[in-house]
C-alpha cells in the first residue's frame, strides 16, 4: 500500500 500513499500525498501537494 506504498502506492497508494504516494499519490495521495502527490495529490495533496498538487493541491495546496
Amino acid at each position: 500500500m506504498q502506492h497508494v500513499i504516494d499519490s495521495v500525498m502527490v495529490d495533496f501537494y498538487l493541491f495546496i
